[in-house]
């Protein structure tokens, strides 16, 4: 039997390249033993525990953060091409106060229910002179009893009658048309051929000698 190989002799008989990998071979352990051991290390010990207010801000920040991008991108188009800088449109003035309404072209206060002593008592119970205040609109300018009475109502003077004077003692008769009358028929022209009227065609009358 052959006595055990010492070291020595192996790495004698190794050379130079298996010294040079058996060197390497040694760097490396040694560099990766402790990685190893802190990777078993973590296995086997247990989890530590991430303390609540630090998990809840980071969440508060994430949720911040992404309701940013949402609203960076909700609502628009990929083939969307913004307007030049300067060129968007003014926006439109504030509307300005509403336009007074047009006079009225016809009157459209209460009616007139007769007219006593100068006064014009109105269906609404109002009672009014010439002269008077303006009451609800309507004023007084003058009377015509008791045909009609001049009022001004919102600003504008109307004559509003009480009677029409032309149909209280008669209705107007209808307008007859009147025919021209008729023309005589023209007269006959004279017949040029007839006796007496010194023509061509007639017999003369006399020679002009006397005899």
């Amino acid at each position: 039997m052959t006595a055990p190989t010492d070291m020595r002799t192996v790495w004698r008989g190794l050379g130079t390249p298996g010294k040079v990998a058996a060197a390497v071979a040694c760097v490396a352990g040694l560099v990766v033993l402790p990685q190893v051991w802190s990777f078993l290390d973590a296995i086997v010990r247990p989890r530590p525990e991430v303390p609540a207010r630090v998990a809840s801000e980071a969440s508060e920040q994430r949720a911040e953060q992404f309701e940013l991008y949402i609203a960076q991108v909700d609502g628009r188009s990929l083939f969307h091409v913004p307007a030049a800088p300067g060129t968007q449109a003014a926006p439109p003035p504030p509307p300005g106060p509403p336009a007074p309404p047009p006079p009225p072209s016809s009157y459209g206060g209460p009616a007139i229910i007769a007219m006593v002593n100068g006064e014009v008592w109105f269906a609404d119970g109002k009672r009014l002179r010439p002269g008077d205040a303006e009451s609800e609109g309507v004023s007084v300018s003058s009377l015509n009893a008791p045909w009609e009475a001049t009022l001004k109502w919102r600003g504008v003077e109307f004559k509003v009658p009480l009677f029409a004077r032309e149909n209280l003692v008669w209705a107007p008769q209808p307008e007859s048309k009147k025919e021209p009358p008729p023309q005589p028929p023209p007269a006959d022209p004279p017949n040029p051929g007839s006796a007496g009227d010194g023509g061509a065609g007639g017999e003369p009358t006399g020679n002009g000698l006397g005899g």
